[in-house]
């Protein structure tokens, strides 16, 4: 007698080869992508990014995770600049290997994307035009040319939802420690990753299939295997440093203005501008309630015919709504940045997926098979016009002008080709230095220092001491705390070494 499949051995449909060919052209040109954007200054970078690059290279000078100030690496996650420190170690700069290390991740994102999309996409246009648009879509190329954690956040997330999106019923035990593994993985790389590990808590016990003993068994083992590293690091902080995570400031935006700002990014995602938010906002409403219905509807008719194809579309939403429900409720505890593409970039993924299944199987509940092609033709085309207008053309803008003026942040034109940071590189001052913006200190001459005094402290007792320096950039942001320069030379005697339109580098008399 033929044995009979079980429950966990469903089978899924065989990728073909020309599928995969195509997927390995993607993966290159993301490769490539990185890599060409970043020829001028290497990735750009923020005070984050200053913050990752500082710890590694503390790491490697065996310092320890320290920042460039020699304060503790509190407020992120330890994974993203151990990994940064480890490829190093071979004889890269932390930044040379930040800029492999994006271009593998962005690689890597599209190789997890273009499974998702040969596997479960019929239409060979929204299988080419998705995998296009994984690869130029703004959010996703923003966060992979700065140095910074979201892309490894990224590629980490989707590998979750990989191994949790199984056609069976049941996840078998080794796939359920490769993703408590792969959450933990991702909130080591951010603290929002704890929306991963909730989801995934969701998806690996929420099967009804099972008895309620063995889902409780399987959530235990899940939540304590992916909970571990960072139970450990938050001791460890608090043990070394007095703080799990560092000092962070109140909310200061509403939940109604955080949620304005979300609706307000998504839809910018898929409608273009010019469109008033009003409008944009009820488009993008009407647009997911639409996405929704078809894929129930689509999903009920294919459970037998394709086994795959609902466990796809429940981890995709589920995902989304637990991240945008965490990063919600986190924005309204302590203070965020507004809810733009750079933190909700880890959940367009998921949208654009859900919007392109959406395309291929919404045909089927047409009866007519001419209608039905029509449809479906139609759909890949108005795909691939929304692909063209809002991201293949201002990407290949934003590629030609990274390669002529840089990146971005400190690593543009208007902060490495000044005549004080040329200044910084050649004639580092030798003493104690403070700084009105320390992190691009860092980054454009590699030095240490301090802030400089704000209003609650003492400039003479600071700046006094003999060869202090002070080195002040115009261009930098206001700090509301910090003292101006005016006030600080008024208190504090100190000879200008450098004075120039972008700055000033003073010494003290003493």
């Amino acid at each position: 007698m033929k044995k009979q499949k079980g429950p966990e051995e469903s089978p899924m449909p065989r990728i073909p080869a020309g599928r995969w060919y195509t997927v390995a052209g993607a993966m290159a040109a993301a490769f490539a992508l990185v890599l060409v954007a970043s020829s001028k200054y290497g990735l750009g970078a923020d005070p984050d990014s200053v913050a990752y690059l500082s710890a590694a290279d503390n790491v490697l000078a065996g310092r320890g995770l320290t920042l460039y100030d020699g304060t503790p690496f509190l407020s992120w996650p330890p994974l993203y600049p151990w990994l940064l420190a480890a490829l190093s170690a071979v004889g890269l700069t932390t930044r040379e290997a930040a800029r492999y290390l994006h271009a593998v991740i962005l690689a890597g994102i599209v190789l997890l994307y273009g499974r998702w999309l040969a596997r479960h996409l019929r239409n060979t246009g929204l299988f080419v035009i998705g995998l296009l648009a994984i690869l130029l879509a703004r959010p996703l190329v923003f966060v992979s040319v700065f140095i910074l954690s979201e892309p490894l956040f990224l590629m980490l997330v989707m590998g979750l939802l990989s191994i949790l999106a199984s056609p069976s019923p049941t996840l078998r035990l080794r796939s359920l420690i490769a993703a408590s593994l792969v959450a933990g993985a991702a909130v080591m790389t951010r603290y929002v990753g704890a929306a991963a590990i909730l989801a995934g808590a969701i998806l690996a016990s929420g099967s009804n299939v099972i008895s309620l003993r063995r889902r409780l068994a399987r959530l235990g083992i899940f939540t304590a295997t992916s909970v571990l590293p960072l139970a450990v690091w938050l001791i460890r902080n608090r043990v070394t440093a007095g703080s799990m995570t560092g000092w962070r400031q109140s909310a200061r935006v509403s939940v109604i203005g955080h949620l304005g700002c979300l609706l307000d990014t998504v839809s910018l995602w898929f409608f273009p501008r010019v469109i008033g938010f009003p409008l944009r906002s009820i488009m993008i409403l009407l647009l997911a309630a639409a996405v929704a219905l078809i894929l129930w509807f689509a999903a009920r008719r294919s459970r037998r015919s394709a086994p795959g194809v609902w466990p796809a579309i429940s981890v995709q939403a589920v995902w989304t709504g637990v991240y945008l429900s965490c990063v919600v409720v986190l924005a309204s505890l302590v203070s965020f940045n507004l809810l733009q593409s750079r933190l909700l970039s880890p959940v367009f993924p998921s949208l654009l997926f859900l919007l392109l299944l959406a395309a291929d199987r919404g045909p089927d509940l047409i009866g007519r098979p001419v209608i039905r092609r029509a449809v479906s033709f139609g759909a890949a085309v108005l795909m691939g016009g929304w692909l063209l207008l809002l991201h293949l053309y201002p990407d290949i803008t934003t590629i030609q002008m990274s390669r002529r003026f840089g990146v971005g942040g400190y690593s543009s034109a208007g902060w490495q080709e000044t005549e004080m940071a040329d200044y910084l590189r050649r004639q580092p001052p030798s003493g104690p230095v403070y700084s009105n913006a320390p992190d691009a200190l860092y980054f454009l001459a590699g030095r240490s220092s301090q802030l400089s005094p704000t209003r609650k402290e003492s400039a003479p007792a600071l700046l006094g001491r003999s060869g202090t320096a002070l080195i002040w950039f115009n261009q930098a942001d206001s700090h509301p705390g910090l003292q101006d320069l005016g006030s600080l030379l008024r208190q504090v005697p100190m000879t200008p070494r450098y004075f120039g339109k972008d700055g000033v580098v003073m010494l003290s008399d003493k």
